[in-house]
């Protein structure tokens, strides 16, 4: 009969004592028991290297582990048990502030080992690996691996501006005007008429103005400085009166070209004569140019 001394019984007592267990614990895998955090001889727990930790695998030996990770934090490597405990100090991210979280190793006999060997000789030699691997609470697990983040819902561009659309309306200078005469007190009644439901047309019946310009057009009768003039004044006369009616002074501009840009054919002659003077009525005229963008 073999006889044990007292002093192994005490020893064996004492790492049995060393590995007491709390109550169990949920990972979010299964139901693991953690020994008591005051049992371990490392009183303020070990930071670890993430890294470390993240190459811990199935599959790994002891030997592998202890070099990534250390001996157990429970005496538990002084006879080989099938599980190791390890407590560890885990940064949250936020400046300097960690965590403490218990982490634990299963060793074993993978299913596909080639020869059958019982689990005691396998936690008693290098045959075992590791199983699995389990943390106290989920928050230590998320620490390492952080749950994917949701995508977020792409923005869609906004539509793009509605397009700016440019009308000119061409008023008939005779209409508003005595032959070279550009007063506001010169505009005849239709004229008046003419720009009052010009006026009323703007701003009843389009929206989101950009710019109003007037530009005022001549015959080339007259010398050019005389008609370069009349042309401004018929087009300040004009902006005005659209002011008077309501419109925003900011939108508009008034400028005149003079006879710069005919549109008649009326040849060459300078005679001034009746007819003449009727055939270059289309140069003399007042073009008002809204730019606005199309709404619905």
């Amino acid at each position: 009969m073999k006889r044990f001394s007292l002093t192994a019984v005490a020893l064996s007592a004492a790492i049995l004592s060393a590995c007491a267990t709390q109550p169990t614990a949920a990972t979010g895998e299964q139901s693991v028991s953690f020994p008591e955090l005051s049992r371990t001889y490392l009183k303020t727990g070990h930071f670890v290297e993430p890294s470390a930790l993240k190459q811990i695998s199935t599959g790994l030996n002891r030997d592998q582990v202890r070099l990534l990770l250390g001996n157990p934090h429970f005496n538990e490597g002084l006879v080989p048990k099938s599980e190791w405990n390890y407590v560890f100090n885990l940064y949250t991210g936020n400046a300097r502030e960690y965590i403490t979280c218990q982490y634990q190793v299963h060793y074993g006999v993978p299913e596909q080992y080639p020869q059958p060997v019982s689990h005691s000789e396998a936690v008693a030699t290098d045959k075992s690996v590791v199983l699995a691997t389990y943390w106290d609470r989920q928050e230590c697990k998320d620490l390492l691996n952080p749950p994917p983040k949701a995508e977020p819902v792409p923005v869609p561009p906004p539509p793009p501006p509605p397009p700016i659309v440019i009308r000119d309306i061409t008023l008939d200078a005779d209409a508003l005007f005595p032959f070279a005469r550009h007063g506001r007190n010169d505009l005849f009644p239709e004229g008046r008429s003419k720009l009052d439901a010009l006026a009323q047309s703007l701003l009843s019946e389009v929206k989101d103005i950009h710019s109003i310009e007037v530009i005022g057009h001549t015959d080339r009768i007259g010398s050019d400085s005389a008609n370069q003039l009349l042309s401004e004044r018929r087009a300040r006369t004009v902006a005005d009166y659209l002011v008077d009616r309501g419109l925003s002074s900011s939108l508009i501009t008034a400028s005149g070209r003079g006879e710069k840009e005919p549109v008649s054919q009326c040849g060459t002659s300078e005679r001034q004569t009746p007819a003449l003077i009727s055939c270059l009525q289309p140069d003399r005229r007042v073009v008002v140019t809204v730019r606005a963008q199309v709404t619905e």
